[in-house]
């Protein structure tokens, strides 16, 4: 099995349960509060933990009381932390989420996410083997993953990068990507694609392809997920539940692909995987503690073939 590095957030999430999202300068009461770990980064680090694999997460907290908190809680799933960086003086990164009935609205402070520790990132990287993967996201420096994703190709290594939140990309950076990852907005985004007209997809992996994209995912919430390379299109269903909270289907998605494809199975076995654990995520309260494991799924796919 490849390892999984996993480049990108930890924050701490506040979660605001309201009847409905606030006007324009109005106060709203919540009815309900919780705090979370979360971030894009730890909580797709702790999805590939939950399905078996071994992730590491490469990130940085700050001082305060949230940081060791959310240092605990990777441990307590699994994540490697050896290359974990404290930044004195920092606070960890915080999301403020508005969840109205399976809904949200999110506002992240980025705090230690702001302050990568270059020399901790290249170590990591040292340390990988050929063929691990480099999995990252859009919620840390653009500069730091950009210089990871060079560093990684030139060890062989398979990278991974969720383009979320969506923000101009580099050549560099797309040449460096094996495989895209975005939703329809992203997507439309970073290509210009209007994902409405005809042929969106055929002419959004034009455009990523031409950057030197080799792999290009595009996930589509309920609609399923469609995946293109240059031999192939594979459109993925997706599985359909009772929603209660859409925070981090997006993570449970990836990172259950990413452990997927460290255990070098098919893509259309990853893909199907992956869309059965944000299927489950959604089932949910919260962030990583909603994230199921491989025998979650295994258990969800089984019943639904029965």
């Amino acid at each position: 099995m490849r390892d999984i590095y996993v480049l990108g957030s930890i924050n701490m999430d506040l979660v605001f349960h309201i009847p409905r999202m606030p006007k324009k300068g109005e106060t709203l009461k919540s009815e309900g509060f919780d705090t979370s770990p979360g971030g894009k980064g730890a909580n797709q680090a702790v999805a590939a933990a939950r399905q078996g694999a071994r992730s590491f997460m490469l990130g940085s907290i700050g001082d305060d009381a949230f940081s060791d908190q959310l240092e605990a809680s990777l441990k307590r799933h699994g994540v490697g932390t050896t290359h974990l960086t404290r930044v004195k003086g920092k606070t960890a990164g915080n999301a403020a989420i508005l969840l109205e009935g399976g809904d949200n609205r999110i506002v992240i402070d980025a705090g230690a996410n702001a302050h990568p520790s270059e020399a901790t990132i290249e170590r990591a990287i040292e340390d990988a083997r050929e063929g691990d993967i480099l999995l990252a996201q859009l919620e840390i420096p653009l500069d730091a993953i950009a210089r990871a994703f060079a560093q990684a190709k030139g060890k062989d290594l398979f990278t991974v990068l969720n383009a979320a939140p969506a923000a101009p990309l580099s050549d560099a950076l797309y040449a460096s990507t094996d495989l895209l990852v975005v939703n329809e907005g992203e997507a439309e985004m970073l290509s210009g694609v209007e994902v409405e007209e005809d042929g969106a997809w055929e002419r959004a992996w034009e455009v990523f392809s031409q950057k030197g994209v080799q792999r290009l995912l595009i996930t589509l919430g309920e609609k399923g997920s469609v995946y293109r390379d240059a031999e192939r299109q594979i459109v993925t269903e997706a599985y359909v539940v009772e929603t209660v909270d859409t925070t981090a289907a997006g993570d449970a998605y990836i990172g259950a692909l990413a452990a997927e494809l460290a255990q070098d199975e098919r893509i259309e076995t990853a893909l199907d995987h992956a869309s059965a654990a944000a299927a489950l995520a959604t089932k949910r309260k919260g962030a990583q503690e909603a994230l199921p494991s491989r025998s979650d799924v295994e258990a969800f796919k089984k019943e639904r073939d029965a």
